[in-house]
């Protein structure tokens, strides 16, 4: 297995802030310090790189901390979401055969005899179960580099930017794009555990965020709400993602708020594949857009 850094792109932005919620500030000096240190009690727990772990992973800044830790480490992680039950959560760890359950700063042994993985893979990715019983996507650490320079590419992410994390961390696209690549290059990660579209509203105001991904349906909630009264939002583009933006979704929310919305299209399995940046319809939906260089 290929050696897993992803610390020196932490340490290379320094003074900046990293990570930030309601309560939480870390630059990514900062940032890199706590990773280093939560390598080390993983280290005591046992943990070993090839391991499995299931990891829930709501939106706070230890879980950030945790997924970069658990890649540097390069054990096999598979995020899962903080709503599943005790025994959905079991089956997973079943299935993957995992040494230990991992969330915020809890690390929960459960096989101590778990079988060390010998693929390349350091993410498991549970697919959306569209068309079938749910998948488990692997990705080794070439792949998810791969696709953080395909997205930063396409929406041109840079250091100036801000982007709130309101989808799912879980998901493809929130935990390549939205949480890694956001880190890789410098930019500003803002968690919110509040997804109602008059909070996000007001973070995106008070926060400068400008990138917003999120689905289809909460688009259409932001445009039922209506533009804030405090004046135009510091948005540069919001991103659709998950499932086909809807024509009148579109159309809804560009009639509220002088914001470019752009589709996104793509899979757990391959990544961003094409971006609608302007808008083309195809019958009800918008179409897939360009397809984006290096994929």
């Amino acid at each position: 297995m290929s050696e897993v850094r992803f610390l020196p792109y932490l340490e290379a932005h320094g003074p900046r802030v990293a990570v930030k919620t309601p309560h939480t500030a870390l630059t990514f000096a900062e940032l890199a310090e706590r990773v280093q240190v939560r390598v080390r009690e993983l280290h005591s727990a046992g943990l070993k790189e090839g391991h499995a772990v299931v990891h829930v992973v709501p939106h706070s800044v230890e879980t950030v901390v945790n997924c970069l830790a658990l890649l540097e480490m390069s054990v096999f992680q598979v995020p899962v979401s903080p709503q599943l039950t005790n025994s959905e959560c079991q089956q997973i760890i079943e299935r993957v055969k995992a040494y230990a359950l991992v969330r915020e700063k809890e690390i929960l042994p459960v096989a101590a005899d778990a079988q060390r993985h010998s693929n390349a893979a350091v993410l498991g990715l549970l697919s959306s179960g569209s068309t079938g019983k749910p998948k488990l996507v692997l990705r080794t650490y070439e792949q998810i580099l791969a696709s953080t320079e395909i997205y930063r590419s396409a929406v041109s992410l840079s250091e100036s930017d801000s982007v709130l994390a309101v989808l799912p961390l879980e998901h493809s696209y929130g935990f390549h794009n939205v949480l890694l690549a956001t880190l890789r290059y410098g930019a500003r990660l803002i968690l919110s555990s509040v997804a109602h579209p008059r909070a996000v509203l007001s973070l995106v105001q008070n926060e400068g965020i400008t990138l917003l991904p999120a689905a289809p349906v909460f688009f259409d909630l932001l445009a039922r709400c209506g533009a804030p009264d405090s004046g135009p939002l510091p948005l540069r583009a919001c991103v659709s993602v998950g499932t086909a933006l809807s024509r009148r979704i579109y159309e809804a929310f560009t009639s509220v708020f002088d914001v470019p919305l752009w589709q996104s299209y793509g899979t757990s399995e391959s990544g961003p594949v094409a971006l609608n940046r302007t808008g083309t319809i195809h019958g009800e939906f918008l179409a897939l857009g360009e397809v984006l260089p290096k994929v």
